[in-house]
């Protein structure tokens, strides 16, 4: 009986150990379905395990209880209970990867959690299937600190761009922007004057090419951005483009997109549809006027029920006798559908050692406004490669070609041939289109002369830009041992851009006909020498430094001629004119040498200290004062691992505190005077003895050089964490910054007994301090569906804290007379001047007494707005559900004041719509205030008993909206611009891969996307956009003088990877 029973009880362990001990089998893939060699599979606890073969198939003994361990770099390591599962398939996330590993100055690859300064990462979807060709506008909103606004909807237009704020008075206060690590030039050709000159000139930031873009880094502070020397003053903007990693397990991976968009025009002011053009009777009743530029006249039918017009009927401009007619739609409806077409194609291919791809994309845009385009053709080939003896070697070929066109956009100096100056003040019964706009003798046919007809400008009057440019990086390193490395980057940008601005003959700017062609010959060479050693110095420290060598030279070579009296019209060229004469023109040529290090400190991978130090000389200041150093320091604490706390509702915390200082050297040729060729002689010099007729073949300049400039230097300090909580599933990263920028660098006038106009000098301290907010939840998570918030926001309040002796303010950019932008002590940067109505010293607005308008205030210097937002915030919500994905941006821009020169004159001559409510036409009008001495600003009159005296001086309609916009004082035309704004809105459906598998495709995606599908401006005239700027991507902001608005833009877009 008992060997019975140790027969039966030796049977049920044997039983329950082959119970215990069997196979799992499975396999592992990546986040986008891939296989996924070379992952980690152990059981938890134990050293047994086994990693997963090139089809990322694994097969491994383990008993029910068992917890398997699947890891690999880059992925969220995943732990799953075996139980009685024996085919066990696991999706790896491969989200954290961009969140751990990040590009930072000059190349330099760390963990995220070690960085002791913010910054901001952004994937390759940021940026791409956006409905936009501008990079920059694709970062609208996205990272925190930093401001963009676009110039208008012409193809091509401008884009300024500012991370934490403006820091330089009167210098650039771009970011650098560095594609593979190397610097590219985002110059724009016209910065100051665009408010007057008319051209929609382009940043060159416009040549990238974002189909070729894998990620992002924003560099915002100065301790983050030191290493790049003084061109990172103001932050950096690390662009990173396909190398042809990630493909080995495929060999080959051929993608290609093709995307089709149509754009409308978003943001026409809402105008009147009930009065014609014409002015007013002395008793306030509208006059039909065919030569009154106004839509203060008659409507329709006052002139059908006219006694004294027994027709019924009206001469038009023509001198036609016609029934009077409204024309709802005769400012719409010069407008046009745009369409955008882009195709890009890559071809990735790679092992572990070397990769390769190619990448080509066309754009196409043709623009809602008549006669503008924008064509970008990329094409980029690149290697890299790693040998046995630790050597590797690398590099890319980029070519771009982008050729722009559109009619002149600008007002002021072009305000008669600019289509926008002239479009939006059309009378409401003239109908632009009835007519040809031109004539069989090709002359410009509108109804008042003075002034173009639109299409005219659009068609005649063209603005062209064509680029041609040149980007390669090469790279050379050795893995000296496994801890120390070499490098050397070498960088070449280059490029020529042809602009040509054309009036032709007839048009009211130049009657004769005029063509200006610049010329601009840019190119930059870059070098790095970099020395990187990592070594873990004991078990619980571990050190990485860099030391470096970097040399940029860039040279840029200006030619503007201008021809004048076109001889046959159509023909845009200068051989085509009577007279050509050099109309400016520069040459530069400046070095900058540096050399930087930077040590990084690890402590039991929590606590982490940084240190850098770059030492800049340049050729662009004074011999004895060209070397400038800078140094920053960086502390991070990972305080959630110093405290072992990690649970359900606390994942991870971490602290920042960062101090940094960089320098920014002087405008070429500060330090002394210039000669110039004397323009008066034009080409001919070779001919010419001097001196002749008492003048000098050369010119000395107006502006007196400074042989003891010094360098700008911007000292910040900022301090940050980081949370996430709720198995991260929520995170908030809060970062607050103070920095102050001294020794701004910029011109004076003097006096004519100075001998010179202008001065360059060292004066002057603006400070800029902020916060900036990123949030991340993941409200759902349930079966396949998700939903992800991503939320930026944005508060920088700016100061000019001082300038220098004497000097009350400056102007930030050219300025409109009295009107404009400047520089004020004590204020913010870019506050806007001009003119205000007169008060008395209770704050009553002072009356004329004769004529019931304001009496203008004498002081034409007093603040009138600020066109610094109060805050930006940006949401982003993004949902999925099996293969279908729903995104959607939603942006608010709080605040910020904007000049309307256009609805100022649109309000003036009664086109906007509120010139017409009810009856406003038959109002009389009051101007609050009372009435003032015109002899004595500021003085009120008074009665007998020594009362203020209300005014009681009755004005008509068309009088009163005249005197309260266009003729009023500068103060009434300026609004607040806020405005929230539906930025971008996608939705995609990526095809199961079992639907592909039999038609050679490795993954297929169709979209829809949209971009400015709407916007709310709730204290600006019903559909006009606030998001305009008259002056492109210079510092001067908060000004409109002829309004271009945005475009609308819907379509589809598909990709397909083989």
């Amino acid at each position: 009986m008992k060997q019975i029973l140790l027969t039966v009880y030796a049977s049920l362990i044997m039983l329950g150990a082959y119970a215990q001990e069997r196979t799992v089998s499975g396999q592992v893939f990546d986040d986008t379905g891939e296989p996924l060699p070379g992952v980690n599979v152990v059981i938890k606890g134990a050293t047994q395990g086994t990693i997963t073969d090139i089809d990322g198939n694994y097969r491994l003994s383990v008993s029910s209880e068992t917890i398997l361990v699947f890891s690999f770099v880059g992925f969220e390591t995943k732990e799953i209970i075996v139980g009685n599962k024996s085919v066990i398939d696991v999706n790896m996330d491969g989200a954290q990867q961009l969140e751990e590993v990040v590009v930072t100055a000059v190349g330099i690859e760390r963990d995220k959690r070690a960085l002791g300064y913010s910054t901001t990462n952004l994937e390759a979807t940021a940026v791409q299937d956006k409905a936009e060709g501008d990079i920059i506008r694709t970062l609208t909103a996205k990272i925190p600190g930093v401001n963009i606004q676009g110039s208008n909807g012409a193809p091509g237009s401008s884009t300024n761009i500012n991370i934490r704020g403006i820091s330089s008075l009167l210098g650039d206060n771009q970011p650098l922007f560095v594609v593979d690590g190397v610097p590219f030039d985002n110059s724009s050709p016209r910065t100051q004057n665009t408010l007057v000159s008319g051209a929609p000139y382009s940043s060159r930031a416009l040549d990238i090419d974002h189909n070729d873009v894998a990620s992002i880094s924003v560099l915002k502070g100065a301790a983050a951005s030191a290493l790049y020397g003084s061109r990172a003053a103001n932050g950096v903007i690390l662009i990173t483009t396909k190398s042809g990693k990630g493909v080995s397990k495929k060999g080959m991976e051929v993608t290609y997109q093709t995307s089709y968009t149509i754009e409308k025009v978003a943001g026409i002011p809402e105008l009147q549809d009930r009065f014609s053009q014409g002015g007013t009777s002395g008793g306030g009743s509208g006059v039909f006027s065919n030569a009154f530029f106004g839509s203060w006249g008659a409507s329709p039918a006052d002139i059908l029920n006219d006694p004294a017009n027994a027709s019924g009927t009206i001469t038009d401009w023509m001198g036609n006798s016609v029934p009077l007619q409204i024309y709802p739609n005769n400012v719409s409806d010069f407008f046009e559908t745009g369409v955008n077409l882009e195709n890009s194609v890559s071809i990735s291919s790679g092992n572990e050692n070397s990769n390769f791809v190619l990448t080509a994309s066309h754009l196409n845009t043709d623009g809602f406004i008549p006669n503008s385009e924008l064509q970008r053709t990329n094409i980029k080939v690149g290697a890299n490669t790693r040998l046995n003896n630790g050597l590797y070697v690398g590099g890319s070929l980029s070519y771009i070609s982008t050729n722009q066109q559109g009619p002149p956009t600008g007002g002021g100096g072009v305000v008669s041939s600019g289509f926008s100056t002239q479009l939006w003040f059309i009378p409401r019964s003239y109908n632009p289109y009835e007519y040809p706009y031109i004539d069989e003798n090709n002359q410009d046919q509108h109804y008042r002369t003075g002034e173009d007809h639109p299409l005219f400008s659009a068609y005649e009057n063209p603005f062209s830009s064509r680029v041609n440019r040149i980007f390669t990086t090469t790279n050379l390193g050795y893995d000296v041992t496994d801890w120390l490395n070499v490098s050397l980057r070498v960088g070449y940008d280059s490029y020529t851009q042809s602009n040509k601005q054309v009036f032709a003959a007839s048009s009211q700017f130049a009657p004769s006909g005029n063509i200006t062609v610049d010329d601009i010959f840019f190119k930059s060479i870059n070098t790095d020498f970099v020395i990187t050693a990592t070594k873990d110095l004991s078990s619980d420290i571990s050190l990485k430094a860099t030391v470096g060598h970097n040399l940029n030279q860039r040279e840029q070579d200006r030619q503007v001629f201008s021809g004048t009296g076109i001889t046959v019209f159509g023909i845009d060229d200068l051989d085509n004119t009577q007279n050509v004469v050099p109309n400016g023109g520069t040459y530069f040529k400046r070095r900058l040498l540096g050399m930087y290090g930077d040590v990084s400190l690890s402590f039991r991978d929590y606590l982490f200290l940084g240190l850098t130090g770059r030492n800049d000389w340049s050729s662009t200041l004074p011999l004895e004062n060209n070397s400038f150093f800078y140094p920053a320091a960086t502390l991070g604490f990972v305080f959630s691992d110093a405290l072992n706390i990690d649970n359900k509702v606390f994942n991870f915390g971490k602290l920042r505190l960062a101090y940094g200082k960089v320098g920014n050297d002087a405008p070429v040729y500060s330090t002394q005077e210039r000669l110039y060729v004397n323009g008066a002689y034009g080409t001919a010099l070779g001919s010419l003895t001097f001196p002749f007729n008492n003048s000098a073949g050369l010119t000395l300049s107006d502006a007196l050089g400074n042989t003891a400039l010094t360098p700008e230097f911007t000292t910040e300090f900022e301090i940050g964490t980081e949370l996430k909580f709720l198995n991260n599933r929520a995170g908030f990263d809060v970062t607050y910054f103070d920095r102050k920028t001294t020794d701004q660098i910029f011109s004076v006038s003097r006096a004519p007994s100075y001998g010179f106009s202008t001065e360059t000098l060292n004066a002057g301290e603006v400070t800029n301090k902020g916060w900036e907010v990123a949030v991340n939840l993941t409200p759902v998570i349930a079966g396949d569906f998700s939903w992800n918030i991503y939320g930026t926001f944005t508060r920088i309040r700016n100061e000019v804290v001082s300038l220098t002796e004497g000097l009350t303010r400056i102007s930030t950019a050219s300025n409109f007379f009295t009107l404009g932008t400047f520089a004020v002590p004590g204020q913010p940067y870019g506050v806007i001047q001009g003119s205000t109505a007169a008060k008395d010293s209770l704050g009553n607005y002072l009356i004329n007494p004769t004529t019931g308008y304001w009496i203008n205030d004498p002081d034409n210097t007093k603040i009138i707005g600020d066109p610094n937002p109060d805050f930006i915030l940006g949401v982003s919500n993004t949902l999925d559900y099996k293969g279908f994905s729903l995104n959607f941006l939603i942006d608010w821009k709080q605040g910020g004041d904007l000049y309307a020169g256009t609805l100022s004159a649109m309000r003036g001559r009664g086109v906007l719509a509120e010139t017409a409510e009810g009856d406003a036409r038959q109002q009389a009008y009051l101007l609050p205030g009372v009435y003032g001495d015109i002899n004595n600003p500021g003085t009120p009159l008074t009665d007998d008993s020594g009362n203020l005296i209300p005014n009681s001086f009755q004005i008509d309609a068309n009088d009163y909206f005249w005197r309260t916009s266009s003729n009023a004082p500068a103060e009434f035309n300026v609004y607040d611009a806020s405005v929230v704004r539906l930025r971008e809105v996608g939705l995609s459906y990526s095809f199961p891969k079992a639907w592909l598998e039999n038609i050679f495709i490795g993954s297929a995606r169709i979209s829809l996307v949209g971009r400015n599908l709407w916007f709310y401006a709730p204290n600006m005239p019903k559909g006009y956009d606030p998001e305009t700027n008259g002056r492109g991507s210079g510092n001067g902001q908060g000004m409109e003088f002829a309004y271009v608005p945005n475009a609308r833009r819907y379509g589809a877009s598909l990709k397909l990877t083989f």
